[in-house]
């Protein structure tokens, strides 16, 4: 699948990846969440060349994740759509703590309203039980179409 069909799935997984999906991406958000405003700030913690973080950066607020500050130059700040983001990269820190970090953690998180420090966790929002393999996804006729003709193109493909 390539990136472009990947945004005009209806698979949720493939539009968001299509959006996010590139480790240049995850680090500007990752940067965003550590308090990231300005461009050269970006470019100063994450190295990226200014045209490939300038192009992220267009991509993000073409999206609408990231908005310009009006009258400020170079000044990104997340809308609600981005500030949503959040469980994921926290998620993705816990994933890398826990199973790339080795024995000692390299960023732990406060939740600023009680003080404490936390671990994100998944809960299911009607019994409040953590989340693990224990999930059942159901598809939608039409994505369950759109996946049966894509693994019959697919496999079509391969075999020629």
């Amino acid at each position: 699948m390539k990136w472009v069909e990947a945004s005009d799935s209806l698979c949720p997984v493939a539009q968001t990846s299509a959006i996010v999906g590139d480790r240049w991406t995850l680090l500007i958000l990752r940067e965003a969440f550590l308090g990231a405003v300005s461009f050269d700030t970006f470019q100063a913690r994450i190295g990226l060349s200014p045209h490939l973080l300038s192009v992220r950066l267009k991509r993000l607020v073409a999206e609408g994740i990231l908005k310009r500050r009006e009258g400020v130059r170079g000044s990104y700040h997340f809308t609600a759509s981005g500030r949503a983001l959040l469980p994921v990269i926290l998620s993705l820190a816990k994933w890398g703590n826990d199973w790339r970090g080795g024995k000692v953690h390299h960023t732990e998180h406060v939740h600023t309203a009680c003080g404490h420090i936390f671990e994100p966790v998944l809960a299911c929002s009607e019994c409040r039980e953590p989340i693990g393999l224990d999930v059942q996804t159901t598809l939608s006729n039409k994505l369950t179409r759109e996946r049966t003709r894509r693994e019959a193109h697919n496999s079509r493909r391969k075999s020629s």
